[in-house]
């Protein structure tokens, strides 16, 4: 089968270094608690609008030093998760809390992001931290009200929650294409300093830099009593069918879920025909589909250029524009829930040995850049009946990997999270 990897542009799922000094008076120390956008993703370690922020405060002399936490693929639930073990360990004087545009990248509930990120001001807050909000904003190809309701939430939760609020960490760069990587979402090094100016107007004025000079350290747990005394924040739940941390395989990662966390999102579906001229040319018919799509500014499926024969676009739904470019099909603006499936021939049929022949699916993957979600991946195989039969397939039955034959064909259905090469071999008769 012809290799074919889809490559989903979102937030990546990488650690970041930090930049670290004991927590004292005269010595300040502010957290930085985010997502790619501050984990340098793609990026020259020291090059992103953090360590531009270090080195800001030494030119401003501020005595601050910064942690930065921020691990590339977190959510708002991720964040939250973690954030007690943070505040414990670093004991910050101001947190910068840029959390959020994985929940919307991935369509996730409004309401349960906004819980969240007030859970986490008020635990800040509780450990004697001032918290600096930091905005995103989603591309309007989630829906207009989707966008609305998201792009309107950290405003309001400043507002409610009485702190300082960055309105929109990409501010200046987000109509320019100049300003970003190559998968369109993440900025590039030229961004930095603007990321750094929308920070630094805020940080700058709010007070918060004096506030945190003057801070020893984390107030004291408070009482039962005073917990009393303060509004309750809302109840934290999780959200319906909501990413775990640990569900997103990092890269060289592959594992197989005997339960798929996500059933109802992206899965990739093939019916391989393998006909008597087969054996000898090694070209097959494929007949793919990629079914409820991520919500996606671009989307390529990537074909093997030495194997591909014909490529055409069968059916399109919920997809804004498709070109074929090559051993490409390049997809833009793509709905949530949107499909597209594929014919095409490969030269795909490969010879082992005198009577074996591979077919190899892959590599499959839901890349979530630097990371992998979960998936499943349905692979039929049919051939003539009197000319092979199955001998083995890779991956083997298990916990995850589902096996059904019969004479003349089998269906292969994984669940995994990773990249996956997946191949049947055939004996001849």
């Amino acid at each position: 089968m012809a290799a074919c990897a889809l490559l989903l542009a979102s937030m990546a799922f990488s650690p970041t270094g930090a930049i670290a000094a004991a927590n004292t008076p005269a010595n300040p120390l502010i957290l930085i608690y985010g997502d790619s956008l501050s984990a340098e993703y793609g990026l020259k370690r020291g090059a992103g609008w953090v360590a531009l922020l270090q080195d800001r405060l030494v030119r401003e002399g501020f005595p601050h030093r910064i942690m930065n936490a921020s691990i590339s693929g977190e959510t708002t639930a991720g964040g939250l998760s973690r954030l007690d073990a943070a505040l414990k360990k670093h004991q910050p004087s101001l947190v910068l809390l840029q959390l959020g545009a994985n929940d919307g990248l991935r369509g996730l509930a409004i309401g349960q992001t906004r819980r969240n990120l007030a859970e986490m001001i008020d635990r800040a807050r509780a450990q004697g931290a001032a918290v600096l909000l930091i905005g995103i904003r989603i591309p309007p190809n989630y829906g207009p009200d989707y966008s609305r309701q998201f792009d309107s939430l950290f405003g309001q939760l400043a507002g409610e929650k009485q702190v300082p609020l960055v309105p929109f960490l990409l501010d200046g760069l987000a109509d320019n294409p100049l300003m970003f990587q190559a998968d369109t979402i993440h900025p590039n090094e030229k961004a930095q300093p603007t990321m750094l100016r929308n920070v630094w107007s805020v940080l700058s004025t709010a007070g918060l830099l004096q506030a945190a000079r003057s801070t020893a350290g984390p107030a004291a747990t408070p009482t039962h009593a005073a917990a009393a005394a303060s509004p309750a924040a809302p109840a934290v739940v999780a959200a319906g069918r909501a990413l775990e941390f640990s569900d997103i395989a990092q890269e060289g990662e592959l594992r197989f879920l005997a339960q798929h966390p996500e059933p109802d999102s992206y899965r990739y579906e093939s019916h391989v025909r393998v006909g008597a001229d087969s054996f000898d040319s090694g070209i097959i018919e494929l007949s793919t589909c990629h079914y409820q799509l991520d919500p996606i500014r671009k989307i390529v499926i990537a074909f093997n250029p030495n194997r591909l024969q014909d490529l055409s676009i069968k059916s399109t739904q919920g997809i804004g524009a498709v070109e074929i470019m090559g051993h490409h099909v390049v997809m833009a603006d793509v709905q949530r829930g949107a499909s597209i499936c594929i014919d095409l021939r490969s030269k795909a049929l490969d010879r082992i040995d005198q009577q074996t022949y591979r077919l190899q699916a892959g590599p499959l993957m839901r890349r979530y850049l630097d990371g992998y979600l979960p998936m499943q991946a349905k692979l039929t195989f049919e051939w003539p009946e009197a000319m092979a039969a199955l001998h083995q397939t890779q991956p083997v039955p298990q916990p995850g990997v589902k096996l059904s034959q019969h004479a003349a064909g089998a269906e292969l259905t994984m669940v995994f999270a990773g990249r996956l090469l997946a191949a049947i071999d055939l004996r001849r008769k």
